[in-house]
């Protein structure tokens, strides 16, 4: 009776494994900002790997990536809570 909802129960159970670690990652976006752009750290190296080689990380950019991680959290949360 529930083969045709398998897939829906497969989604639902790992995004109820990324329950914890999107949690945890809502202040990251936030340290990445103050760190990185406003500071004087080295971005991060996966997060420097979405970018071509030689390229300098402006401020500009730091923002961008952490607005953009800042919304991918929410949308992934969302689609948690749904």
């Amino acid at each position: 009776m529930a083969k045709p909802y398998t897939g829906t129960i497969v989604l639902m159970f790992l995004l109820g494994l990324l329950a914890t670690p999107l949690s945890l990652m809502k202040p990251f976006s936030l340290s990445f900002l103050i760190d990185s752009g406003f500071g004087n750290k080295p971005v991060p190296p996966f997060i420097r790997f979405f970018f071509p080689e030689g390229h300098s990380m402006v401020f500009s950019d730091i923002v961008l990536v952490a607005a953009g991680m800042v919304i991918l959290i929410a949308l992934l949360e969302n689609l948690y809570n749904i």
